[in-house]
């Protein structure tokens, strides 16, 4: 396992990584997609031509909110003026997660940018600096738990794993206007994936994709995972993880759905 920078591993194993099956990366999906549609500077790959294996860390994102927040309900939210989400660049995962759901949620609110990372994010939302956002629930357990925030609900139609009790965005009824909803599907990618670069003979794709299944089923592994997270988490195919990715690529006016 090599660990490079932000960019520096996907532009490799696009660019450079030998054809045979036997160097594959992982990176996390909203981002390798996302810088691709809103034209990142450091993305030099095209998404669609990666033979994905599999997302190995399927997550859900949490509409979360600050404990120094007076309002404790999405009604309550609602009737607020000059709410402040946080990001970090201005195309950025966390900056699009947060302006995607101010539209759906129909609130008064800005994304303020510059943030280091979602770590820096979190600790912001623990003094009260930003009042809300939108975050994988990788460590929303344990953010909740430090008093950092509190997790209000899922921005999708399905709970989380580690959080069953919060509800999901349609169980507190919220239905996402027809107009939102390709930017909406576009925010709720999350994972992590793990692809091969393009030009892998079709016979290796699918043997690893099989690899990939076959571990998934591994119960000592998912052992080890809900140890270590929390949860275990079943892999998304990656022919699954192919479609998705292929269905928001063919979306053409997306970069300017999110831009607005």
């Amino acid at each position: 396992v090599e660990d490079r920078k932000t960019d520096e591993g996907i532009n490799y194993l696009y660019n450079q990584a030998t054809r045979d099956g036997l160097i594959l990366g992982s990176k996390v999906t909203g981002a390798i997609i996302g810088n691709e549609i809103t034209k990142a500077p450091g993305a030099l790959y095209q998404t669609d031509k990666f033979h994905f294996v599999a997302d190995v860390y399927p997550s859900v994102k949490l509409f979360v909110i600050s404990t120094k927040l007076p309002y404790k309900t999405l009604d309550a939210l609602r009737q607020a003026k000059g709410l402040r989400a946080g990001g970090t660049s201005a195309r950025g995962d966390l900056a699009l997660n947060s302006a995607v759901m101010l539209e759906v949620l129909g609130l008064d609110g800005k994304v303020i940018t510059g943030f280091k990372g979602k770590k820096d994010l979190i600790l912001a939302l623990a003094r009260g600096e930003v009042d809300i956002a939108v975050t994988p629930d990788d460590t929303s357990v344990s953010d909740e738990k430090d008093g950092y925030l509190v997790n209000l609900f899922t921005v999708t139609d399905k709970r989380s794993v580690v959080l069953p009790k919060v509800p999901s965005l349609s169980e507190i009824g919220v239905k996402v206007p027809k107009e939102l909803e390709a930017v909406h599907k576009f925010i709720r990618t999350g994972g992590i994936a793990v692809a091969l670069p393009p030009g892998v003979p079709p016979d290796r794709v699918e043997y690893l994709r099989k690899v990939l299944q076959d571990l998934n089923n591994n119960t000592e592994l998912q052992k080890a995972m809900t140890k270590l997270t929390g949860a275990w988490r079943p892999f998304v195919p990656g022919a699954e993880l192919q479609q998705e990715m292929a269905d928001i690529l063919a979306n053409k006016e997306m970069a300017t759905k999110l831009d607005a």
